[in-house]
């Protein structure tokens, strides 16, 4: 048994918990940094009640790029677009509701510096780092956390594959414990992407029972999560390629599992709350210019080269790289 802590940017009174090591997820501390200079390319242009036009680009939060391991096709595009638009009607008619969201997901962490998520890699901008075979199946832990506008929980730890199973037991432990921060009339936003355990029939009804007509995901009646979007999750586009900035600027030996958690809980210990409202702020900005590129890549590279995929036609102006099949000259809708 170990003695772990659990608690909130703003809780400054942790309190302590024990688990056993044996099972297969474990919960650990919490906390946050300051943002890393801005967006480059287009900007997204919006309009304030007064009329007056501004200016708004989604930001950089970290020194890596992202990159989808997937094509872009142009069905996911206008699944996008649908979201986005759907998203911010939303927050139009009530700007409250984005403190609501609690954002969620998974990443994968290689003691060799690679760092995955669904559908997605980090790469510096001098290489793409690819995973190798040998590290398929070891020297690697994967960690789940959740944030919202001012709090951060996590990181979780999974051993193994991430399963139905362990993740339906480690969202049990997380509705038990953010239950324990908020008021019974508060109603939360649960959302997390389309990766294969969160698809689980099992987990569309656990989430249905726990949090009703309040989740985003496959199978939700609220907002169904569209395919290919690992670029607008505040996790994706700030958190992980924060831990990683952090965590490997020594190498770590290839099998030190430990070292690694040990790691990541530290880097974790550096989140500022700060910047869980800049990057939640910023969810809003990147659904603007996804409307803005239709439905495009947010904040993703043009550099970083895709020879590996031939079939691919690439749209440098909107970051994005759709498989346009036999018609070049698709339009999406506006």
């Amino acid at each position: 048994m170990a003695n772990q802590e659990t608690g909130f940017v703003d809780d400054l009174r942790q309190q302590q918990k024990t688990k056993d090591e044996s099972t297969e997820m474990n919960f650990c501390p919490v906390p946050y940094l300051s943002m890393i200079g801005s967006a480059e390319g287009d900007k997204v242009v919006d309009t304030h009640e007064n009329g007056e036009e501004r200016h708004r680009e989604p930001k950089v939060f970290h020194p890596y790029i992202m990159y989808l391991t997937k094509k872009l096709y142009i069905e996911d595009a206008k699944e996008r677009l649908n979201f986005a638009r759907q998203e911010l009607s939303r927050l139009h008619v009530n700007p409250q509701l984005l403190q609501s969201i609690w954002f969620t997901g998974e990443a994968t962490f290689y003691t060799t510096g690679l760092v995955e998520v669904h559908n997605m890699r980090y790469s510096s901008k001098n290489k793409i780092e690819e995973l190798l075979p040998e590290e398929a199946s070891s020297d690697r832990v994967i960690v789940w956390a959740a944030m919202n506008y001012n709090e951060l929980l996590g990181p979780y730890f999974f051993f193994g594959d991430l399963t139905s199973d362990n993740y339906q037991m480690m969202l049990r432990e997380f509705f038990f414990d953010i239950r324990k921060q908020i008021s019974a009339f508060e109603k939360p936003i649960f959302m997390h992407d389309d990766s294969p355990a969160h698809r689980k029939l099992d987990v569309q009804e656990f989430l249905e029972h726990e949090v009703p007509h309040h989740w985003i995901g496959v199978g939700s009646n609220y907002s169904n999560w569209p395919h290919h979007s690992p670029d607008i999750i505040p996790l994706n586009y700030f958190l992980w390629g924060f831990i990683k900035s952090q965590i490997y600027k020594t190498p770590i030996e290839s099998d030190d599992i430990v070292e690694l958690r040990h790691r990541i809980n530290s880097a974790f210990k550096k989140v500022t709350k700060e910047m869980l409202k800049e990057a939640v702020e910023d969810f809003k900005v990147r659904l603007e210019k996804l409307l803005h590129v239709r439905g495009a890549l947010v904040g993703t590279s043009i550099n970083v080269r895709y020879e590996h995929l031939p079939s691919t036609s690439i749209n440098r102006s909107n970051n994005c790289f759709f498989d346009w099949k036999d018609d070049d000259s698709i339009q999406l809708d506006a």
